[in-house]
């Protein structure tokens, strides 16, 4: 590896040096594969909310936002780059006589989130 322990190393990685880095972590075994990470999904915000909404229906973005602890303007980014990639549908409803915004992770956003925790996964066995 290029970077000495006590050095940070910012040098992004391509999964072939990745891999190739990794080899030497665990009694010199050869990784030919590094899990690929949904770069939608994969910031924290976003994982924890695709988290959150795949255990309901819907949830009120009211509701999310709090359940995250981040302000409205920084759920509303995470949502629309999620809107984008077609994980979540934003619908308008009332509720307690206010037009509210309910959030809803789509069959593509439960297949993605599925996909990035299964690369998790992989990624925790080779370290782990």
């Amino acid at each position: 590896m290029d970077c000495d322990s006590g050095q940070f190393c910012d040098r992004l990685w391509s999964g072939a040096a990745l891999a190739e880095g990794l080899a030497g972590w665990y009694d010199g075994a050869v990784v030919t594969a590094v899990p690929q990470f949904d770069p939608v999904i994969h910031p924290p915000v976003r994982l924890q909310l695709a988290a959150a909404l795949s255990e309901v229906s819907d949830m009120e973005f009211g509701r999310a936002r709090d359940l995250l602890g981040v302000s409205d303007s920084v759920l509303s980014k995470h949502l629309a780059q999620m809107q984008e990639a077609g994980y979540v549908r934003l619908r308008k409803a009332p509720l307690g006589g206010r037009q509210r915004t309910w959030l809803v992770l789509t069959a593509q956003g439960r297949a993605a989130l599925k996909a990035h925790v299964r690369a998790l996964q992989d990624l925790a066995g080779i370290v782990g």
